[in-house]
């Protein structure tokens, strides 16, 4: 059976997104992530015409609302690729971001994203943050693993989003990186800004720079190479990675920051060896500590390994 309802949107009511309007209307009686449901199957118009959960609906705009009796949204499809969820409640989405996915999506040619992923799998999160990035507090690079949090609900985005700001986060990364450090810890404190002759690349020798801070740990040494842990205190772009490649302990697998050249390569059996084991670069981001309530302690969440990397480290300790 089908219900058709039709009424103007109130002289009253302030200009906002249509899964935000409808949903607090009463004789509706329907949740912010079931009217988006509807609005994407195509049972909302608005002045006759499809509309978004994020289109601006007005006074004084005419809405044509049809709903099936049993209208269910419809399941994510079973070959939907989704990523591992490591923590979920009202609030927030915390998951295992895989290399080789991008954060949100940005300028140029559009592939699949890890919002993207993250909307298929729970629609509701869509008007949480700013259009694009719904849910997104912060970001990890394409190629690099670990730990995330995505926001569910405006105010814990905007708590959050507050904390990353504030550098209030407990993070902590595993790197492989080419070299071995004099000592068993150590600080960099390279500003990073954008590199004045490529514009998709950061620089810790910028024209104009912002201050950033990077602590780092030896966990295990090898011969030529070294596992370490990297707590940033801020979050610039591409920060561990600069400041690493910056005291000449690139980051294994890295093209951008201190890449090795192909002589290098054919020089260096084991580096050759190890680019064949790992195809990006080896960084992972393992640990995240967050808080909810100003009023409540940290939950921390962590992430493993990945097999690329543990084959990486595997390979390291054969050979001695």
């Amino acid at each position: 059976m089908v219900n058709r309802k039709s009424f103007v949107i109130s002289k009253q009511t302030e200009r906002g997104r249509a899964d935000k309007i409808l949903s607090s209307l009463s004789e509706l009686n329907k949740s912010r992530s079931s009217i988006a449901n509807l609005i994407k199957s195509g049972c909302v118009r608005c002045n006759g015409q499809k509309i978004r959960p994020s289109t601006i609906l007005e006074p004084g705009d005419e809405i044509d609302f049809l709903e099936l009796n049993d209208f269910q949204p419809a399941p994510v499809s079973r070959h939907c690729v989704q990523v591992p969820v490591i923590f979920e409640n009202s609030d927030i989405l915390v998951i295992d971001k895989p290399y080789g996915l991008v954060t949100h999506p940005g300028a140029g040619k559009h592939q699949e994203t890890l919002v993207d992923i993250v909307l298929k799998m729970r629609p509701e999160i869509e008007g949480v943050g700013v259009e694009g990035r719904w849910g997104i507090v912060h970001r990890l690079d394409k190629d690099t693993s670990g730990v995330m949090v995505v926001a569910k609900t405006d105010s814990a985005h905007k708590l959050l989003s507050s904390q990353f700001k504030e550098h209030g986060i407990h993070r902590a990364y595993r790197a492989i990186v080419r070299g071995n450090p004099g000592s068993n810890s150590g600080t960099i404190n390279y500003p990073i800004g954008r590199d004045s002759k490529d514009r998709k690349k950061m620089s810790t020798r910028p024209l104009k720079g912002r201050i950033a801070e990077s602590h780092w740990r030896l966990l295990e040494c090898f011969q030529g190479f070294s596992l370490l842990e990297i707590r940033p205190k801020t979050g610039r772009t591409h920060q561990i990675r600069a400041h690493l490649a910056a005291v000449n302990m690139p980051v294994l697998g890295d093209r951008v920051y201190g890449a090795p050249t192909q002589k290098q390569i054919r020089l260096d059996k084991t580096l050759a060896k190890l680019l064949n084991v790992i195809s990006r670069q080896a960084l992972h981001a393992a640990e995240l500590g967050i808080s909810l309530d100003s009023q409540k302690e940290t939950l921390f969440f962590s992430s493993d390994l990945p097999k690329d990397m543990l084959d990486a480290l595997e390979t390291l300790g054969a050979l001695g």
